[in-house]
C-alpha cells in the first residue's frame, strides 16, 4: 500500500525541549498549576506586608525567596531537565524518523526498529504554530516539525484529528 505523505524527521534539542513544555501546559495544566501557587504565595506576602510588620520581616524574606526560586524551577528548571533528558538518551539522539500516513494509521520507521498506530489508538493531537505532536499517550508521541512537510499533510492531519475527535 502507498502512504499518503512520508515525512522524515531528527529531532533535535530545541524540538524536544518544545516538546515537554507543551504536554506540561496542554496535558498536565502545569500554568494552572504555577499561577495557583503564584496567588497563594502572594497572597501570603501581602497579608504580611498589610498587617503592619516590617517589609523586611524574616517570613517575608523567605516567602519571596521561595517565590522567585520556584518561578525559576517552573521555568528554565523545567527546560532544563528536558535538555538533561534529551542529552542522556544515547538511543534516540541521532535517530532519523521517517513517518508514512496512509489512510488508517501511521507508520515509523527508523534503524531501530519500525511501529504502526491506528488513528482510533491516537491519544490526542496537538498543534502549536512550529509543530505537530501526534500523541498516542498522555506523555508521549510523535514531533512533527511544520517547516519539514506540506500544507496538505498539516490539512490531512486537521481531517484526522476531526474525523476520530482528537
Amino acid at each position: 500500500m502507498e502512504s499518503f505523505f512520508t515525512v522524515k524527521s531528527k529531532i533535535t534539542k530545541e524540538e524536544y525541549i518544545r516538546f515537554n513544555r507543551e504536554v506540561l501546559r496542554k496535558e498536565f495544566h502545569y500554568s494552572r498549576s504555577i499561577l495557583i501557587i503564584n496567588i497563594i504565595l502572594g497572597s501570603m506576602i501581602a497579608g504580611i506586608w498589610l498587617s503592619g510588620e516590617s517589609i523586611i520581616y524574616p517570613s517575608t524574606v523567605i516567602i519571596l525567596s521561595f517565590l522567585i526560586y520556584y518561578n525559576w524551577k517552573a521555568t528554565k528548571g523545567m527546560d532544563l531537565k528536558a535538555a538533561k533528558a534529551f542529552d542522556l538518551n544515547k538511543v534516540n539522539k541521532d535517530l532519523e524518523t521517517q513517518i508514512c500516513f496512509f489512510n488508517d494509521h501511521y507508520e515509523t520507521t527508523d534503524e531501530k526498529g519500525c511501529s504502526n498506530i491506528p488513528y482510533s489508538n491516537l491519544y490526542k493531537i496537538i498543534e502549536t504554530d512550529t509543530n505537530l505532536y501526534l500523541m498516542y499517550c498522555k506523555n508521549q508521541g510523535v514531533i512533527i516539525v511544520k517547516s519539514n512537510c506540506s500544507t496538505d499533510l498539516i490539512e490531512f492531519v486537521h481531517s484526522i484529528k476531526s474525523e476520530y475527535k482528537l
